[in-house]
């Protein structure tokens, strides 16, 4: 099994409780939140859930509530309460699958 990748800088500031500087990393790396800061795969949002301070995470939630603003143009179907696309019994996006960019972060 191979090694995951960890980010150096993130990994360092979490762990020594400086939030500025990760936050700092982020804004510029917007794109990097979801990726592993640890051996164990935990993502910043993890390290400032784990922190047990409140303004890490909103402050990482800013930043990843306007990822939508670096992703590509689409179009997210979403039918009217008339229009059904699949029947009723079948859930219309998979569990795994989200409709809106900074949820599937989440």
């Amino acid at each position: 099994m191979g090694s995951i990748p960890i980010r150096v800088t993130p990994y360092r500031a979490a762990m020594s409780g400086n939030w500025k500087s990760m936050l700092d990393h982020y804004q510029e790396r917007v794109l990097d939140v979801p990726l592993p800061v640890t051996l164990s795969a935990d993502t910043a949002l993890h390290l400032a859930v784990y922190s047990k301070q409140e303004q890490p995470l909103k402050d990482l939630l800013d930043i990843v509530k306007d990822i939508k603003n670096l992703l590509p143009e689409t179009e997210f179907l979403v039918p009217d309460e008339t229009e059904s696309l699949v029947p009723e019994t079948e859930s219309p996006v998979p569990e795994t699958e989200s409709q809106v960019p900074e949820i599937e972060i989440l």
